[in-house]
């Protein structure tokens, strides 16, 4: 049997594990590492979610588009989430705008891509989308020029493969960061939650197994829930599925 793996990031700690779990022989590492430009780095303390408000609204009518903005949730109001941003945008008048979380449907996933690299409609163009980390796995966009987070990233890897979406042409990009102490602690929560234990991976695993199959294809639904599960459409229960 041939296994091949693919990653945009790999430390050694995640070369260790594959070789561990991935053992054999003839194992070969290709690495094809391309140069790119550094982002401006730039970061803000904010006292309270007012404070982000207008931090973010003054960034965005000065940086460079098309920008993608992340939080790290979709609903909650803890902190900082999806909505909460596309309204102050909106109460802005920035209406070329989208979201995006781990239940959006392809089609607007789909869409909120190529409207951000204009290459369709012009009714349909983007100049910015609001996202969660769901809107990262496979996406490619070379012209995005900006990134904000309006919260603090659980791990560095996480900040830094969201920044990557920027400046993938080779040219100039910028990432800002807006958190608060509550983002602070929402973030914690988060890098805190790193096991979910033999028992509860099982019944996300049946769960998710009961998917639809064609022509020998199984269907995976990644909000896939069993009976502990209290917000199955959320970005949480999504991002344990993925890593089950």
């Amino acid at each position: 049997p041939v296994t091949l793996m693919l990653t945009a990031t790999l430390d050694d700690y995640g070369y260790e594990s594959l070789n561990r779990l991935f053992g054999g022989t003839r194992n070969l590492l290709v690495s094809a590492q391309a140069t790119r430009p550094e982002p401006a780095w730039w970061s803000s303390h904010c006292d309270s979610e007012e404070d982000k408000r207008t931090k973010f609204l003054d960034l965005v009518r000065h940086l460079p588009r098309p920008l993608i903005i992340y939080t790290s949730l979709h609903s909650s109001e803890k902190s900082t989430n999806v909505s909460t941003a596309l309204c102050w945008l909106q109460q802005s008048g920035i209406d070329a705008v989208a979201g995006v979380a781990g239940s959006t449907i392809p089609a607007m996933r789909k869409a909120a891509v190529e409207g951000l690299q204009i290459n369709g409609d012009p009714n349909q163009d983007l100049d910015i989308v609001v996202a969660t980390s769901a809107f990262g796995l496979g996406i490619d966009i070379k012209n995005i020029r900006s990134v904000i987070h309006l919260c603090m990233p659980e791990s560095v890897d996480r900040l830094y493969q969201e920044v990557g979406r920027g400046g993938r042409d080779g040219k100039a990009s910028a990432s800002f960061v807006l958190w608060t102490d509550t983002d602070g602690e929402v973030a914690e929560g988060l890098s805190q939650a790193q096991l979910i234990g033999a028992e509860k991976a099982w019944k996300r695993w049946y769960s998710m197994s009961l998917g639809e199959e064609n022509d020998g294809i199984m269907t995976v639904d990644l909000t896939a829930f069993h009976e502990d599960v209290k917000y199955p459409w959320g970005d949480m229960n999504r991002y344990w599925n993925m890593h089950t």
